[in-house]
Order: C-alpha cells, then sequence, then structure tokens
C-alpha cells in the first residue's frame, strides 16, 4: 500500500502484507504524499511511483518520481533527465516492458483523461514519448503480462475497455471481443 488519503488529508505511509503470515507492516514513508499514483516493481528489487494526486480541492498532481529500494527499505527522489518529456497524472498506470525500461500510460492531468504514454529508462532516468493508446484512459487495476503483450482493464470517457499493449510491435489496440 503506497500513499493514500482519508478524504481530508494525503498520505506518506507505505506498507506490505506478509501473505504466509497474513499481516501488515509499515516500511518507510514516501517523500511526498499522494494518492492514485502510477506504481510498479521492478527487477524483484525497486518500486517506482509515478506522480499522483496531492490536493483535492483545485486539483493538483505532482510531477515526482520515487523508487523504493526494498533491501535498504529507503525511498529517494529521482531526477528526471533535464531533457525528458512528461505529462504527470494521476489513475495512470506503470508496467516494466524490458531490463531498463517502464511504460507509464493513461489517467488524467489535471483535467481531463488522456491518450499518453511515456517510456522511462531506469538507467539515465530518461523519459521518451511512447505511442498513444486508442482511446483515452484511466486505470486502477493490475495489468497482466503474458505472451509479449501487456493486458489491461481502463475507463473511457464513455465505457471499460481492454487494453492491450503489444510489446514486440510497441503499439496499442483496444480488445473489440472484451465488452464491458
Amino acid at each position: 500500500m503506497i500513499g493514500g488519503n482519508d478524504a481530508k488529508t494525503f498520505y506518506t505511509t507505505c506498507e506490505k502484507y506478509d501473505i504466509q503470515n497474513d499481516t501488515w507492516s509499515r516500511i518507510a514513508d514516501l517523500n511526498v504524499a499522494r494518492d492514485s499514483a502510477a506504481s510498479c516493481i521492478f527487477n524483484n528489487k525497486y518500486i517506482y511511483v509515478f506522480s499522483g494526486r496531492t490536493k483535492f480541492d483545485k486539483k493538483e498532481i505532482t510531477d515526482t518520481i520515487e523508487m523504493y529500494d526494498i533491501d535498504l527499505n529507503m525511498w529517494r527522489l529521482v531526477n528526471l533527465h533535464a531533457k525528458s518529456t512528461w505529462t504527470a497524472c494521476d489513475l495512470a498506470m506503470a508496467m516494466p516492458i524490458d531490463s531498463k525500461t517502464i511504460l507509464i500510460f493513461g489517467g488524467f492531468d489535471k483535467t481531463v483523461r488522456t491518450q499518453e504514454c511515456f517510456q522511462f529508462n531506469v538507467e539515465n532516468n530518461m523519459m521518451e514519448r511512447e505511442s498513444y493508446l486508442p482511446k483515452v484512459g484511466s486505470f486502477s487495476n493490475y495489468v497482466f503480462s503474458y505472451d509479449q503483450s501487456l493486458y489491461v482493464v481502463g475507463w473511457n470517457n464513455s465505457n471499460k475497455n481492454l487494453y492491450v499493449y503489444n510489446n514486440v510491435e510497441r503499439a496499442w489496440k483496444i480488445e473489440t471481443k472484451f465488452n464491458l
């Protein structure tokens, strides 16, 4: 559990769940309180957290990136490479796509859902634009990786869609056989 809010306050609090013992325990706190951030585990050693909402009234979204070192129990702010291009959003999603790259996609900027996608290189902290989602989308569930593709259900302005990212072709599509 990373950050969150109680409808009054945003939190830096983080916790982990031990499946074998059915217990929750605290881990180090985030540097920046937020909710609805895009996050993912990377190489089973780190957790990356991208953006997220920081205020309710006059919605604000942080453009900070943090990396949690699982072995050291420590969050560090990540300094984005100066030549990077990125739109920070809440309700975006993040997922590793290879040994040095995390795909960040969709979400809400301050006012509208977006189709934007970015690749974040963990070696040089560079963020680069990636192919757009076929429709705007916001996400708050798990991304599944199967057979060189990512699968995730997202919401656009009218309905839910199954978004599919082909990791070989580096391209998105909506799976039309899926209907919610």
